[in-house]
């Protein structure tokens, strides 16, 4: 029976350095929560402005008897869905933009911003949780309650990554100074050149200048020999 070759990969050099960042996943947590931070903001912050697509214009004497109407039925469940709508959309839109904030510090390696994750996703968490008691003790669709059950989930799924992205943090920190740029260090005017146009006309102009004295130098020179010749 014919032997088959061994496949085998050779082990790395003891020596190879480590291209894995410290903080990889903690990173990868920010961006995660820049993604769904926004799509809660920008999918709530604009209720208000687009709500005469379901809630009719209505006229002065209408208006006025909706409101005693409502007043008058403090008290019964109907009311506590529209609390639970309500603390629904100011999480998902004030919880969004701090997971986004809060993400990119994150992504760029502030130490405090994995806490503060983990705060946010918390309070958010408890306000979602608070939301759903009073969406289901009062009068809602159940197409509100299945969107509310799924925002808590993302929220807990999210709650498990920060805390993971919090315990990489503080077991390897970032340093304390990573956002201060060394004094004498060259920040370079854009991605395509390090210095600006006027610096870089100026070293253009240079070159061409010592380009034409070299040439001259030569010039001479081939004028001398031809003298010396003659």
């Amino acid at each position: 029976m014919e032997q088959q070759p061994d496949i085998t990969p050779p082990p790395p050099p003891p020596d190879s350095p480590d291209v894995t960042p410290p903080r990889a996943f903690a990173q990868g947590v920010g961006v995660v929560l820049q993604a769904v931070g926004m799509m809660m903001f920008l999918a709530t912050c604009c209720i208000c402005s687009t709500s005469f697509l379901w809630n009719p214009i209505l006229s002065p004497s209408e208006a006025i008897e909706l409101t005693q109407s409502s007043q008058s039925q403090m008290s019964t469940p109907g009311d506590s869905g529209r609390t639970g709508v309500m603390l629904t959309v100011v999480t998902m839109t004030m919880g969004g933009l701090a997971l986004a904030t809060f993400g990119l510090g994150l992504q760029s390696d502030r130490r405090e911003a994995a806490l503060w994750a983990v705060i946010t996703n918390v309070a958010m968490t408890l306000l979602f949780i608070a939301a759903g008691v009073a969406l289901w003790m009062g009068d809602s669709t159940w197409s509100v309650r299945i969107g509310h059950g799924a925002v808590l989930l993302i929220s807990l799924i999210l709650l498990g990554f920060t805390i993971a992205a919090l315990r990489e943090v503080r077991a390897a920190p970032p340093p304390a100074d990573i956002d201060i740029i060394p004094q004498g260090t060259k920040i370079p005017y854009n991605f395509y050149h390090d210095d600006p146009p006027e610096v870089r006309l100026q070293k253009e102009l240079d070159q061409r200048r010592a380009q034409l004295d070299h040439e001259q130098q030569e010039l001479d020179q081939l004028k001398d020999d031809l003298t010396a010749d003659d």
